[in-house]
């Protein structure tokens, strides 16, 4: 609507994948299997999304996306991570290999293909800089922390509406954790109202809207 298009033209649909999933989810801590091997679910199990490099998402912004993580963990070891890469990413992930590559101690999970919502959902928080994850993990009402938002354009108004937790550095990063570990949750009228904003509550109804606005458009 900022940039022109008529309100009345807009349908916020959700995502179709929640219309099958979204209603029949399994234990919030169950297990976070990778390559048959059970992450330990007694630490903090954090989930990074990962993207690749194009026009707003460059390299740099990559590598200093992923770096406050590797710095954090390598003070804290009751936190495990888990890299979910992009479907799409081989070859368009440098700033983040080079990110791993300056915390070889720092031990990491990977996972490219397999059911996101079932990691998201045996995941205690989701990290993102700019990924649309995001709204997948709050969908499922998991905790989200914000990396650099600052540049990350697409999550800038989720920052404000949705998530407090904030991290630009490994300092503020361990901040983030501190209040998890402390109990932290997304109060449940704030996230009734994100929900009912985006579309993103699992009522099964976004390919029924889907399909309005494709008649509509007929």
């Amino acid at each position: 609507a900022a940039s022109g298009t008529d309100p009345a033209r807009i349908r916020i649909v959700g995502n179709p994948i929640f219309d099958k999933d979204g209603d029949a989810r399994g234990d919030s801590r169950g297990q976070w299997k990778v390559e048959s091997r059970e992450i330990d679910p007694s630490m903090v199990r954090i989930l990074f999304a990962a993207q690749h490099s194009r026009d707003y998402a460059t390299d740099l912004s990559l590598f200093r996306s992923l770096k406050p993580i590797l710095e954090y963990l390598e003070r804290d070891k009751s936190c495990q991570l888990l890299i979910k890469w992009h479907p799409y990413g081989q070859g368009s992930e440098l700033g983040y290999e080079l990110a791993l590559a300056e915390h070889p101690s720092v031990r990491v999970h990977h996972v490219r293909d397999g059911n996101l919502l079932d990691l998201i959902e045996s995941s205690d928080c989701v990290c993102a800089y700019t990924s649309t994850v995001v709204f997948d993990a709050l969908s499922l009402r998991k905790p989200v922390i914000v990396i650099s938002p600052v540049q990350a354009g697409v999550l800038r108004p989720m920052f404000s509406e949705v998530t407090d937790l904030l991290a630009r550095n490994a300092d503020e990063f361990g901040k983030c954790i501190e209040r998890l570990r402390a109990g932290y949750d997304l109060d449940l009228d704030r996230w009734q109202k994100i929900c009912a904003r985006y579309a993103c509550a699992s009522d099964g109804g976004a390919g029924v809207r889907i399909a309005d606005v494709c008649e509509e458009l007929v």
